[in-house]
């Protein structure tokens, strides 16, 4: 078995991109954006815990289960693994010898240019030159052969007169008239010379090209921690208080009162009877979190920071898609299963926080087997997000016994008043919902090559049917930076203004935009972000540009799509 080593971690990962979309090209993998993610963050983990691995067959192990469905797609990742990383695996000197035809080239352009740059100002200088010796020279022959001609009829006119003749003129040598060829043409070298200068001014303005073999750096611009005051309303107050509501419970301690009582009147039978005490109820809470820049994600872990603000006694857990591996929020490096989870937190209340896409089998539409897991914890709870809330495609998941609400300030009170009262409140229906075409094949969309023309207008349209203006607005805003920020995003919304002067944010238009596909994984493919700037008027540009190159909250350079 192979077990070559890994020399170049670096080169690794920043070739990686490149190998899976050849796997997806060019041998026809499923490769996704989620693929990316998952295979990057995985890696990741594994570095910040000191357990990268160090040779090439436990790294092919950990990423082909990723990739590959069936046998036929395994050889061919095995083969083209192989070969990606010979390909990687150069040293320092093939690479050098491989770039070395190409500068050679760029040597041989740069010294054709200057011959012809050289070649131009010796020849203006020459004919400066000769003209500047020959203008003297034809000026003073010209001079003296005026003063001939005027001279010399005199002569022969005091000869005639003394001889009688008829006075006669000599017609002196033609006068040398200047050539103006030359004028004209150092007059169009010159004009060639300074619009070659020209134009290498003005690129110099746009564009200034350096060939080197040292890696690219990109300063990127960052928000120094800003964040919103949410979930701050009273009504909410008053509901997290009710988390803290004491519940009756069984004990173990017998009521030894009522336990006579009982036994006697049942005699000779012993009945016991057990007391009951008042606790405060502890919660789990499993939330989905897509990429390290989930918008939903973070929306839903400020909901949860309003909870432990108050002290509430809750186990926040993350997972990706798939509940049955969690990672705690105070360890990322470890992970816990359904069942270890059971085992920690038995009777604890359950709160999952997910668009429960992986809980459904999207062939029946029907919950997997494993979702039976969940019947460790008596009180669940299933949060959906507020644009997917009325789906009746979630409604399967309340046969498991969840009770199923939004993932909302509202629905945190209807949970509680289910729970302590037994009793249920009328919820106010989502404002927005998310567009039919983004509920099906969500991953397509964020792909970087560019669906079919008519999909894309179809995806503006629906976009633009769906969404109000003020959220609209606020996602074509968030487009201007090739990222997809949190607090970049809350920035914008707390500075951009309407027509009416009033900030673009509020919690609910937050909802509908973390819920979209592309807040989600934390990026946007360029299509998608050209056509969406396209959508901006100059005006509304122009402000949001202004917000990101001089605001002084954001820090450490520039980065934005033109």
């Amino acid at each position: 078995m192979e077990t070559r080593e890994i020399k170049n971690k670096d080169r690794l990962l920043k070739g990686l991109p490149h190998f899976l979309a050849e796997l997806r090209t060019s041998h026809g993998f499923a490769i996704h954006a989620d693929s990316h993610v998952k295979i990057h963050t995985m890696l990741l983990r594994l570095a910040a815990t000191g357990n990268f691995p160090t040779h090439q067959t436990r790294l092919r192990n950990l990423i082909s289960p990723l990739i590959f469905s069936h046998p036929e797609e395994q050889r061919q990742f095995q083969q083209s693994f192989e070969k990606w990383m010979d390909r990687i695996s150069g040293s320092d000197q093939a690479i050098s010898k491989s770039m070395y035809p190409i500068e050679k080239d760029i040597k041989r352009f740069r010294l054709w240019g200057r011959m012809l740059m050289i070649a131009i100002i010796v020849c203006f200088l020459g004919i400066g030159i000769s003209l500047f010796f020959q203008m003297p020279s034809r000026w003073y022959s010209g001079h003296q052969t005026q003063q001939s001609a005027v001279q010399i009829p005199v002569q022969s006119d005091v000869s005639n007169m003394q001889t009688g003749n008829s006075p006669q003129m000599n017609v002196s040598e033609p006068i040398h008239q200047l050539s103006y060829y030359w004028i004209f043409s150092g007059a169009g070298i010159f004009f060639l010379l300074l619009w070659l200068f020209w134009m290498r001014w003005m690129a110099d303005r746009h564009i200034t090209r350096h060939y080197t073999n040292d890696d690219v750096h990109v300063i990127h611009r960052r928000v120094e921690d800003f964040s919103l005051p949410m979930f701050k309303s009273l009504a909410f107050t008053k509901t997290i208080r009710e988390y803290h509501a004491h519940q009756p419970e069984i004990s173990t301690q017998i009521n030894v009162p009522k336990t006579i009582e009982k036994s006697i009147s049942q005699w000779p039978a012993f009945v016991p009877v057990f007391g009951k005490r008042l606790i405060r109820p502890e919660y789990l809470i499993l939330i989905d979190q897509t990429s390290f820049q989930d918008h939903q994600a973070s929306l839903v872990s400020a909901l949860i920071d309003q909870l432990l603000a108050y002290e509430v006694y809750a186990h926040v857990y993350y997972f990706d898609g798939d509940p049955r591996t969690c990672t705690p929020s105070e360890d990322p490096s470890q992970y816990f299963s359904l069942f270890q989870l059971a085992c920690r937190h038995a009777h604890y209340r359950l709160l999952i926080f997910s668009d429960a896409k992986d809980l459904l089998d999207p062939l029946s539409g029907q919950p997997f087997q494993w979702v039976r897991l969940f019947d460790f914890w008596e009180d669940r709870a299933l949060f959906l997000p507020g644009p997917l809330f009325s789906e009746s495609s979630y409604h399967p998941l309340q046969d498991c016994h969840f009770l199923i609400v939004p993932a909302s300030p509202d629905g945190m009170a209807s949970l509680i008043h289910q729970l302590n009262d037994n009793r249920s409140i009328k919820i106010q229906g989502p404002s927005a919902h998310l567009p039919d075409i983004l509920l099906v094949d969500t991953t397509d969309w964020c792909e970087h090559h560019p669906p079919d023309e008519a999909r894309i207008h179809q995806l503006l349209i629906a976009l633009r049917s769906n969404l109000d203006d003020a959220t609209f607005f606020w996602m074509c805003a968030c487009a201007v930076y090739p990222h997809l920020l949190w607090h970049l995003t809350l920035f914008l919304g707390n500075q951009l203004k309407n027509e009416d002067q009033t900030a673009v944010f509020q919690e609910n238009r937050l909802a509908v935009l973390s819920s979209l596909p592309w807040f989600r994984t934390g990026s946007m493919p360029d299509w998608l972000s050209s056509r969406l700037l396209d959508e901006l008027t100059d005006q509304q540009e122009k402000q949001v540009r202004n917000l990101i190159n001089y605001h002084p909250f954001i820090k450490n350079g520039k980065c934005f799509r033109q």
